[in-house]
Protein backbone atom coordinates (compact mmCIF):
# COMPACT_ATOMS: atom_id res chain seq x y z
CA UNK A 1 0.00 0.00 0.00
CA UNK A 2 1.18 3.56 -0.80
CA UNK A 3 0.47 6.93 0.30
CA UNK A 4 -0.66 9.66 -2.34
CA UNK A 5 -1.04 13.45 -1.72
CA UNK A 6 -4.33 14.91 -4.72
CA UNK A 7 -5.67 18.18 -5.83
CA UNK A 8 -9.25 17.78 -6.86
CA UNK A 9 -12.16 19.57 -7.68
CA UNK A 10 -15.80 18.43 -5.89
CA UNK A 11 -19.09 18.86 -6.98
CA UNK A 12 -19.46 22.18 -5.81
CA UNK A 13 -15.97 23.39 -8.16
CA UNK A 14 -14.22 23.71 -5.05
CA UNK A 15 -10.73 22.80 -4.75
CA UNK A 16 -9.79 20.28 -2.13
CA UNK A 17 -6.35 18.52 -1.37
CA UNK A 18 -6.22 15.02 1.14
CA UNK A 19 -4.48 12.23 1.46
CA UNK A 20 -5.53 8.52 0.81
CA UNK A 21 -4.00 5.03 0.46
CA UNK A 22 -3.79 2.64 -2.11
CA UNK A 23 -2.35 0.25 -4.17
CA UNK A 24 -1.29 2.33 -7.41
CA UNK A 25 -1.93 5.52 -8.89
CA UNK A 26 -4.65 3.77 -10.75
CA UNK A 27 -6.39 2.33 -7.72
CA UNK A 28 -6.20 5.85 -6.05
CA UNK A 29 -7.68 7.65 -9.51
CA UNK A 30 -11.01 5.39 -9.80
CA UNK A 31 -11.13 5.71 -5.77
CA UNK A 32 -11.34 9.53 -6.08
CA UNK A 33 -13.78 9.11 -9.37
CA UNK A 34 -16.35 6.88 -7.25
CA UNK A 35 -15.95 10.12 -4.46
CA UNK A 36 -17.23 12.24 -7.17
CA UNK A 37 -14.44 14.11 -7.13
CA UNK A 38 -12.40 15.21 -10.48
CA UNK A 39 -8.79 15.09 -10.21
CA UNK A 40 -6.16 17.86 -10.43
CA UNK A 41 -3.19 16.23 -9.71
CA UNK A 42 -1.31 13.57 -7.74
CA UNK A 43 1.64 12.61 -6.07
CA UNK A 44 3.27 9.43 -4.01
CA UNK A 45 3.77 10.85 -0.63
CA UNK A 46 7.80 8.94 0.03
CA UNK A 47 8.08 8.33 3.50
CA UNK A 48 12.09 8.49 4.29
CA UNK A 49 12.75 6.40 6.87
CA UNK A 50 14.66 7.01 9.96
CA UNK A 51 18.22 8.01 9.56
CA UNK A 52 20.30 4.43 10.23
CA UNK A 53 22.34 4.25 13.05
CA UNK A 54 25.44 4.57 11.28
CA UNK A 55 24.33 7.77 9.71
CA UNK A 56 23.82 9.66 13.03
CA UNK A 57 27.12 8.67 14.15
CA UNK A 58 28.46 10.18 10.93
CA UNK A 59 26.96 13.67 11.23
CA UNK A 60 27.15 13.39 14.92
CA UNK A 61 31.23 12.91 14.58
CA UNK A 62 31.47 15.76 11.72
CA UNK A 63 29.39 17.75 14.16
CA UNK A 64 32.10 16.77 16.57
CA UNK A 65 35.47 17.37 14.75
CA UNK A 66 34.25 21.32 14.12
CA UNK A 67 33.74 21.79 17.38
CA UNK A 68 37.00 20.71 18.85
CA UNK A 69 38.14 23.06 17.01
CA UNK A 70 37.54 25.66 19.91
CA UNK A 71 40.69 25.19 21.57
CA UNK A 72 42.12 26.92 19.14
CA UNK A 73 40.07 30.43 20.26
CA UNK A 74 40.27 30.10 23.55
CA UNK A 75 43.17 31.82 24.34
CA UNK A 76 41.79 34.94 21.78
CA UNK A 77 38.64 34.91 23.89
CA UNK A 78 40.42 34.63 27.36
CA UNK A 79 42.89 37.45 26.31
CA UNK A 80 39.54 39.85 25.10
CA UNK A 81 38.15 38.67 28.42
CA UNK A 82 41.11 40.08 30.43
CA UNK A 83 41.64 42.90 28.53
CA UNK A 84 37.21 44.07 28.85
CA UNK A 85 36.46 46.27 31.91
CA UNK A 86 34.88 44.84 35.20
CA UNK A 87 31.22 44.24 34.77
CA UNK A 88 28.63 42.04 33.41
CA UNK A 89 30.14 41.54 29.87
CA UNK A 90 33.97 40.69 31.00
CA UNK A 91 32.02 37.70 33.25
CA UNK A 92 29.81 36.69 30.53
CA UNK A 93 33.18 36.36 28.11
CA UNK A 94 34.54 34.43 30.98
CA UNK A 95 31.54 32.07 31.58
CA UNK A 96 32.52 31.24 27.91
CA UNK A 97 35.92 30.45 28.62
CA UNK A 98 34.78 28.35 31.10
CA UNK A 99 32.79 26.37 28.99
CA UNK A 100 35.08 25.55 26.10
CA UNK A 101 37.87 24.51 28.31
CA UNK A 102 35.27 21.81 29.99
CA UNK A 103 34.49 18.71 28.08
CA UNK A 104 31.37 19.90 26.39
CA UNK A 105 29.25 17.37 23.74
CA UNK A 106 27.26 18.66 20.82
CA UNK A 107 24.40 18.54 21.67
CA UNK A 108 25.11 20.88 24.86
CA UNK A 109 27.69 23.27 22.69
CA UNK A 110 24.41 23.83 20.14
CA UNK A 111 21.84 24.18 22.95
CA UNK A 112 23.62 27.70 24.20
CA UNK A 113 23.17 30.58 22.39
CA UNK A 114 26.71 31.50 23.54
CA UNK A 115 28.72 28.84 22.28
CA UNK A 116 26.42 28.08 19.49
CA UNK A 117 27.44 31.24 18.18
CA UNK A 118 30.78 30.16 17.54
CA UNK A 119 29.69 27.72 15.48
CA UNK A 120 30.03 29.76 11.91
CA UNK A 121 34.24 30.65 13.24
CA UNK A 122 34.51 26.92 14.26
CA UNK A 123 33.40 25.85 10.99
CA UNK A 124 35.20 28.51 8.46
CA UNK A 125 38.55 27.39 10.18
CA UNK A 126 39.98 24.49 8.65
CA UNK A 127 43.72 25.12 9.72
CA UNK A 128 44.96 24.17 13.27
CA UNK A 129 45.85 27.51 13.96
CA UNK A 130 43.25 30.12 14.04
CA UNK A 131 43.12 32.48 10.76
CA UNK A 132 43.33 35.97 11.62
CA UNK A 133 40.61 37.43 9.31
CA UNK A 134 38.31 35.39 10.66
CA UNK A 135 39.36 35.86 14.15
CA UNK A 136 39.60 39.77 13.16
CA UNK A 137 36.12 39.45 12.05
CA UNK A 138 34.50 37.57 15.00
CA UNK A 139 36.34 40.10 17.10
CA UNK A 140 34.90 43.05 15.45
CA UNK A 141 31.04 41.21 16.22
CA UNK A 142 31.77 40.47 19.31
CA UNK A 143 33.14 43.82 20.03
CA UNK A 144 30.09 45.39 19.07
CA UNK A 145 27.43 43.49 20.84
CA UNK A 146 29.98 44.42 23.96
CA UNK A 147 29.58 47.99 23.19
CA UNK A 148 25.72 47.72 22.71
CA UNK A 149 25.65 45.82 26.18
CA UNK A 150 27.42 48.99 27.19
CA UNK A 151 24.94 51.27 25.85
CA UNK A 152 21.68 49.91 26.86
CA UNK A 153 23.29 49.53 30.85
CA UNK A 154 23.89 53.51 30.54
CA UNK A 155 20.50 54.25 29.02
CA UNK A 156 19.54 53.06 32.29
CA UNK A 157 20.87 55.48 34.68
CA UNK A 158 19.15 58.53 33.58
CA UNK A 159 15.43 57.02 33.85
CA UNK A 160 16.38 55.34 36.87
CA UNK A 161 17.33 58.75 38.03
CA UNK A 162 14.38 60.22 37.37
CA UNK A 163 11.91 57.17 38.77
CA UNK A 164 13.78 57.64 42.20
CA UNK A 165 13.25 61.52 41.77
CA UNK A 166 9.69 60.38 41.43
CA UNK A 167 9.25 57.91 44.11
CA UNK A 168 10.70 60.93 46.59
CA UNK A 169 8.26 63.08 45.00
CA UNK A 170 5.90 61.10 45.76
CA UNK A 171 6.24 59.97 49.13
CA UNK A 172 6.98 64.22 50.27
CA UNK A 173 3.46 64.78 48.58
CA UNK A 174 2.40 62.27 50.58
CA UNK A 175 3.56 62.84 53.61
CA UNK A 176 3.47 66.78 53.89
CA UNK A 177 1.22 68.71 51.18
CA UNK A 178 -2.01 65.89 51.17
CA UNK A 179 -2.65 65.63 54.53
CA UNK A 180 -3.09 69.41 54.63
CA UNK A 181 -5.63 69.24 51.60
CA UNK A 182 -7.43 65.85 53.54
CA UNK A 183 -7.96 68.21 56.73
CA UNK A 184 -8.96 71.20 54.48
CA UNK A 185 -11.56 69.26 52.89
CA UNK A 186 -12.74 67.46 55.75
CA UNK A 187 -13.52 71.25 57.37
CA UNK A 188 -15.42 72.18 54.13
CA UNK A 189 -17.20 69.19 53.81
CA UNK A 190 -16.35 69.06 49.89
CA UNK A 191 -18.00 66.10 47.98
CA UNK A 192 -14.63 64.31 46.50
CA UNK A 193 -14.18 63.42 43.45
CA UNK A 194 -12.45 59.48 42.50
CA UNK A 195 -8.60 61.17 41.78
CA UNK A 196 -8.98 63.24 44.68
CA UNK A 197 -10.18 60.09 47.01
CA UNK A 198 -7.47 57.77 45.19
CA UNK A 199 -4.44 60.19 46.22
CA UNK A 200 -6.11 60.97 49.63
CA UNK A 201 -5.81 56.88 49.73
CA UNK A 202 -2.65 56.60 48.54
CA UNK A 203 -1.57 58.97 51.05
CA UNK A 204 -3.07 57.47 54.06
CA UNK A 205 -1.50 53.88 52.79
CA UNK A 206 1.85 55.55 53.03
CA UNK A 207 1.58 58.19 56.24
CA UNK A 208 -0.93 55.55 58.28
CA UNK A 209 0.55 52.16 57.44
CA UNK A 210 3.74 52.57 55.95
CA UNK A 211 5.39 48.90 56.72
CA UNK A 212 2.16 47.10 55.42
CA UNK A 213 2.71 49.25 52.29
CA UNK A 214 6.49 48.38 51.84
CA UNK A 215 6.14 44.60 52.13
CA UNK A 216 2.96 44.94 49.49
CA UNK A 217 5.16 47.16 47.08
CA UNK A 218 8.26 44.58 47.74
CA UNK A 219 5.78 41.74 46.72
CA UNK A 220 4.06 43.55 44.07
CA UNK A 221 7.25 44.06 42.43
CA UNK A 222 8.73 40.93 43.36
CA UNK A 223 5.42 39.23 41.54
CA UNK A 224 6.02 41.42 38.37
CA UNK A 225 9.15 40.20 38.14
CA UNK A 226 8.34 36.60 38.27
CA UNK A 227 6.03 37.05 35.79
CA UNK A 228 7.62 39.04 33.35
CA UNK A 229 10.53 36.34 33.63
CA UNK A 230 8.41 33.53 33.20
CA UNK A 231 6.25 35.12 30.31
CA UNK A 232 9.21 35.52 28.00
CA UNK A 233 10.70 31.88 29.48
CA UNK A 234 7.75 30.75 27.83
CA UNK A 235 7.28 32.79 25.12
CA UNK A 236 3.45 33.49 25.93
CA UNK A 237 3.27 36.64 23.66
CA UNK A 238 4.29 34.34 20.75
CA UNK A 239 1.65 31.58 21.66
CA UNK A 240 -1.06 34.23 21.67
CA UNK A 241 0.08 36.49 18.83
CA UNK A 242 1.92 33.86 16.53
CA UNK A 243 3.91 35.74 13.98
CA UNK A 244 2.21 38.96 14.58
CA UNK A 245 5.15 39.58 17.19
CA UNK A 246 7.68 38.14 14.92
CA UNK A 247 9.53 41.74 14.78
CA UNK A 248 9.99 41.95 18.65
CA UNK A 249 13.97 42.18 19.76
CA UNK A 250 13.92 39.09 21.31
CA UNK A 251 12.34 37.07 18.58
CA UNK A 252 14.56 39.11 16.27
CA UNK A 253 17.55 38.12 18.42
CA UNK A 254 16.13 34.25 18.19
CA UNK A 255 15.83 33.89 14.76
CA UNK A 256 19.58 35.16 14.16
CA UNK A 257 21.18 32.50 16.53
CA UNK A 258 18.40 30.06 14.77
CA UNK A 259 19.32 31.19 11.06
CA UNK A 260 23.27 31.36 11.83
CA UNK A 261 23.17 27.87 13.59
CA UNK A 262 21.26 26.19 10.59
CA UNK A 263 23.06 27.47 7.92
CA UNK A 264 26.75 26.35 9.70
CA UNK A 265 25.31 22.71 10.13
CA UNK A 266 23.88 22.65 6.50
CA UNK A 267 26.93 23.65 5.16
CA UNK A 268 28.70 20.74 7.35
CA UNK A 269 26.01 18.35 5.45
CA UNK A 270 23.79 17.53 8.67
CA UNK A 271 20.08 16.10 7.01
CA UNK A 272 17.88 18.67 6.83
CA UNK A 273 15.69 17.59 9.69
CA UNK A 274 18.60 17.30 12.01
CA UNK A 275 19.63 20.85 11.44
CA UNK A 276 16.37 21.99 11.98
CA UNK A 277 16.33 20.59 15.52
CA UNK A 278 19.80 21.26 16.91
CA UNK A 279 19.52 24.94 15.39
CA UNK A 280 15.43 25.49 17.40
CA UNK A 281 17.54 24.29 20.50
CA UNK A 282 20.24 26.47 19.72
CA UNK A 283 18.02 29.64 19.77
CA UNK A 284 16.89 29.70 23.58
CA UNK A 285 13.42 30.23 22.70
CA UNK A 286 10.71 28.53 23.92
CA UNK A 287 8.38 28.75 20.78
CA UNK A 288 10.81 28.86 17.83
CA UNK A 289 12.41 25.92 19.93
CA UNK A 290 8.91 23.57 19.69
CA UNK A 291 8.35 25.10 16.24
CA UNK A 292 11.57 24.16 15.03
CA UNK A 293 10.99 20.07 16.82
CA UNK A 294 7.79 20.00 15.05
CA UNK A 295 8.77 20.87 11.83
CA UNK A 296 11.52 18.40 11.88
CA UNK A 297 9.51 15.51 13.35
CA UNK A 298 6.84 16.68 10.07
CA UNK A 299 10.21 16.02 7.99
CA UNK A 300 10.96 12.87 9.12
CA UNK A 301 7.45 11.27 9.30
CA UNK A 302 5.18 12.11 6.70
CA UNK A 303 7.71 12.73 3.98
CA UNK A 304 6.15 16.20 3.11
CA UNK A 305 8.37 18.80 1.72
CA UNK A 306 9.47 21.90 3.89
CA UNK A 307 6.53 23.91 1.99
CA UNK A 308 3.86 21.24 2.57
CA UNK A 309 4.33 21.14 6.68
CA UNK A 310 2.47 22.90 9.07
CA UNK A 311 4.86 23.99 11.55
CA UNK A 312 6.93 25.94 8.79
CA UNK A 313 4.09 28.58 8.93
CA UNK A 314 4.79 29.12 12.74
CA UNK A 315 8.15 30.99 12.01
CA UNK A 316 8.43 33.92 10.00
CA UNK A 317 8.09 34.67 6.45
CA UNK A 318 11.20 35.73 5.41
CA UNK A 319 12.57 32.29 7.26
CA UNK A 320 9.88 30.18 5.65
CA UNK A 321 10.74 31.57 1.92
CA UNK A 322 14.89 31.00 2.86
CA UNK A 323 13.79 27.84 3.59
CA UNK A 324 11.84 26.78 0.25
CA UNK A 325 14.04 28.60 -1.65
CA UNK A 326 16.60 25.63 -3.16
CA UNK A 327 19.52 25.50 -5.55
CA UNK A 328 20.34 22.50 -7.07
CA UNK A 329 22.38 21.29 -4.05
CA UNK A 330 19.39 21.65 -1.79
CA UNK A 331 18.20 24.35 0.80
CA UNK A 332 20.10 27.81 -0.45
CA UNK A 333 22.78 28.16 2.81
CA UNK A 334 23.57 31.38 1.56
CA UNK A 335 20.63 33.32 1.62
CA UNK A 336 19.80 31.81 4.93
CA UNK A 337 23.12 32.87 6.12
CA UNK A 338 22.38 36.38 5.23
CA UNK A 339 19.33 36.76 6.89
CA UNK A 340 20.61 35.63 9.97
CA UNK A 341 22.62 38.63 10.03
CA UNK A 342 19.97 40.52 8.40
CA UNK A 343 17.94 39.68 11.66
CA UNK A 344 20.63 40.45 14.08
CA UNK A 345 21.02 44.03 12.32
CA UNK A 346 17.17 44.63 12.80
CA UNK A 347 17.87 43.27 16.38
CA UNK A 348 20.66 45.28 16.63
CA UNK A 349 18.39 49.20 15.13
CA UNK A 350 15.28 48.06 17.53
CA UNK A 351 17.36 47.74 20.69
CA UNK A 352 18.80 51.00 20.20
CA UNK A 353 15.52 53.09 18.81
CA UNK A 354 13.99 51.60 22.23
CA UNK A 355 16.58 52.62 24.51
CA UNK A 356 17.29 55.57 23.34
CA UNK A 357 13.48 56.81 23.75
CA UNK A 358 13.10 55.32 27.01
CA UNK A 359 14.13 58.26 28.97
CA UNK A 360 11.90 60.70 26.62
CA UNK A 361 8.83 58.08 27.72
CA UNK A 362 9.89 57.90 31.35
CA UNK A 363 9.98 61.94 31.65
CA UNK A 364 6.67 61.70 30.31
CA UNK A 365 5.67 59.42 32.91
CA UNK A 366 6.89 61.19 35.97
CA UNK A 367 5.84 64.62 34.49
CA UNK A 368 2.37 62.79 33.96
CA UNK A 369 1.94 61.43 37.91
CA UNK A 370 3.03 64.68 39.22
CA UNK A 371 0.33 66.82 37.08
CA UNK A 372 -2.13 63.92 38.20
CA UNK A 373 -1.48 64.56 41.76
CA UNK A 374 -1.97 68.43 41.87
CA UNK A 375 -4.82 68.24 39.49
CA UNK A 376 -6.59 65.88 41.66
CA UNK A 377 -5.70 68.09 45.30
CA UNK A 378 -7.41 71.05 43.14
CA UNK A 379 -10.36 69.46 41.45
CA UNK A 380 -12.37 70.14 44.64
CA UNK A 381 -11.61 73.83 45.08
CA UNK A 382 -12.36 74.35 41.57
CA UNK A 383 -15.67 72.54 42.12
CA UNK A 384 -16.49 75.00 45.19
CA UNK A 385 -15.38 78.08 43.36
CA UNK A 386 -17.64 77.47 40.58
CA UNK A 387 -20.80 76.52 42.69
CA UNK A 388 -20.13 79.61 44.61
CA UNK A 389 -20.13 81.59 41.90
Amino acid sequence: MHRFHYQATNSEQTVVHGELTAESVADAVRELEQQGLILNSIERVVVSAPLASAQRNDFWQRISRVIDKRKNWIPAIAALANETPPGPSRRALQQLVAKLQGNLTPEEFLSKRSTAALLPLLNSSDRESPDSRQLQSWLGMLDEQLKSSLHIRRSFYYPLFLVGVCLLLTVFFAVTIIPTFRTMFGEFGLRLPPPTLLTLWFSAQLTQHALRTLVFGCLLGGGCVLLVSQWRRHAITNRIFGRFVAGSSSNLLAMSTLCSTLAELLQMKIPVEEAIRLSGTSCEHSYFSIAAAQLSKELKHSGFRIEQTRSIYRFPRLLQLALTSRNPDGVNVELIRELAELYRHRAQLRSNWIFESLPSLVIVFVGGLVAFVIVSLFLPLVSMITSLA
